[in-house]
């Protein structure tokens, strides 16, 4: 062969690797991100961080439920039932507050939405945080955020030969509900399910072992609150037509007490939102300390994690116009809140922990 033909031989080649590879990648697309599915109807990409570009992008809904784990097993379809609309539950495990306004930020720009449900959690302690495989490119509408997300040993797996997909049943209602899997249902109705499945769960080995330690972790949990609050929450209410609806999770009791000494300087986030959202007719920001399944621990799968109950309660609350945390009462909640946390004795629980060793 001679050296122009080799050449015109490997252009040949590149011009088919060109063409074919991308060509591949948007045909296949496994994870929905050019178009709606056409391959694995039925299914969607385990991860939302991801998914959710393809649901917003190519799925009905006009409202949407997300947040962290603590609103992962809301309905959407009980959420459409009592509230109107049709809700769909995007909820992101551990997302921060920047991946979450992210995710809203393209919702509003590409659908109509109505209502949106969303968990104000902790931490605050990080201004533009992305977590995982978040690409924040993806949902600036930007190409190379999809390449950028294909380009990944999984994602090439997948798409080229369908092995590591990580599908689960497409759904709007709840994917990522954790609440009928057994290492966490197990759990729950009382502080002895705890100890009765602690040698064979880490994850209850993990919080016996937190309750014990006087550990101050969570001294930077709201260093940054003001500039999350002022950049990542307040700029989604700009958007009037929106209803937002933010929960503020109930943590147990055991979570609060671990932190007692800082929850004064804890809780000026949340004063702070309320502060700055006063005068927001389409925001409501709901509490639900007062309610006293908090201190119940059999509602709870470890500190901070509730029973999916108290999910359909949230959605009462919205639904009634109750548990409203506003100017008039914020001060006076959060200060009953405060006494009734240092009230609280621990030591039978800590009792228990010693003598199961």
């Amino acid at each position: 062969m001679t050296f122009k033909k080799a050449i015109f031989a490997y252009m040949r080649v590149l011009l088919f690797l060109i063409v074919f590879i991308p060509a591949v990648f948007y045909v296949s697309d496994p994870y929905a991100l050019f178009h709606r599915p056409w391959f694995d109807k039925g299914k969607m990409y385990d991860n939302l961080r991801i998914q959710n570009y393809g649901l917003i992008k190519f799925e009905r809904f006009d409202s949407i439920i997300l947040g962290t784990s603590m609103l992962e097993n809301t309905s959407a379809a009980e959420a459409s039932e009592k509230l109107g609309g049709m809700y769909a539950n995007l909820s992101v495990t551990g997302s921060s507050f920047y991946e979450r306004f992210l995710i809203l930020q393209f919702a509003l720009k590409n659908k109509k939405i109505k209502s949106v449900i969303s968990s104000i959690d902790y931490p605050f302690d990080k201004e533009r945080e992305v977590r995982n495989s978040f690409h924040p490119e993806l949902y600036a509408g930007k190409i190379s955020g999809k390449i950028k997300t294909y380009l990944t040993g999984k994602a090439v797996l997948c798409t080229l030969l369908r092995k590591k997909c990580d599908f689960i049943k497409r759904t709007l209602d709840r994917p990522k509900a954790w609440m009928n899997e057994t290492e966490h249902a197990r759990r729950f109705g009382g502080f002895d399910n705890w100890l009765k499945y602690r040698k064979e769960d880490k994850q209850i080995q993990a919080t016996l072992y937190e309750m014990t330690q006087d550990n101050n972790d969570h001294k930077q949990a709201y260093k940054e609150y003001q500039k999350v609050i002022d950049n990542e929450i307040l700029p989604l209410f700009e958007n009037t037509e929106t209803s937002f609806s933010l929960i503020i999770p109930p943590y147990s009791v055991f979570w609060w007490v671990k932190r007692k000494n800082e929850l004064k300087e804890m809780m000026r986030p949340y004063e702070y939102l309320v502060e700055k959202t006063q005068n927001s007719p389409n925001v409501k920001i709901y509490w639900f300390y007062d309610d006293d399944y908090v201190f119940d621990i059999s509602q709870y799968k470890d500190l901070p994690h509730y029973h999916q109950s108290v999910n359909s309660l949230q959605l009462d609350a919205i639904r009634d116009g109750t548990h409203i945390l506003d100017a008039s009462n914020y001060k006076q909640k959060i200060a009953a809140f405060s006494e009734r946390i240092r009230a609280f004795d621990m030591e039978p629980y800590l009792q228990k922990i010693r003598d199961a060793k």
